[in-house]
């Protein structure tokens, strides 16, 4: 890796490899290779009944409420895949998420476009967002 700056060629090599159709996911995963492989990729990936927003690399992601069905007990901002594998928590402060967005070399200009989606679910996340991009 030639680059007067390995840290940025590092980081673009990671953008690179989550936004393409290489098959990286949970490679190292004990299920990995079986026949319970699906489902724990399933598991760890983004799910239309747990994701409010969506804007490039991040997701805001919700943990379904038993007690209230429709709803949402908690909401997080989560750093994903191009294929929607869950990669971590992306932070909830604008300095945190600028910090998961400059480790992995995501782009931030879709974040702010996901407050009006989560505002219903999380103001204060939703206020976060539209500070950032």
């Amino acid at each position: 890796m030639a680059s007067d700056n390995p840290i940025d060629a590092a980081r673009a090599t990671t953008r690179q490899l989550y936004n393409s159709d290489r098959d990286y996911q949970l490679g190292q995963h004990a299920d990995h290779g079986t026949a319970r492989f699906a489902d724990t990729l399933a598991a760890h990936s983004l799910q239309p009944e747990t994701t409010i927003a969506r804007g490039g690399n991040f997701a805001v992601h919700g943990t379904l409420d038993e007690a209230r069905p429709g709803s949402f007990a908690t909401t997080s901002l989560m750093a994903v895949s191009s294929t929607g594998l869950l990669l971590r928590g992306a932070g909830s402060t604008k300095d945190q998420i600028e910090r998961t967005a400059w480790l992995f070399g995501f782009d931030t200009s879709r974040i702010a476009g996901m407050a009006a989606q989560t505002r219903a679910h999380d103001a204060r996340l939703a206020e976060t967002l539209s500070q950032i991009g």
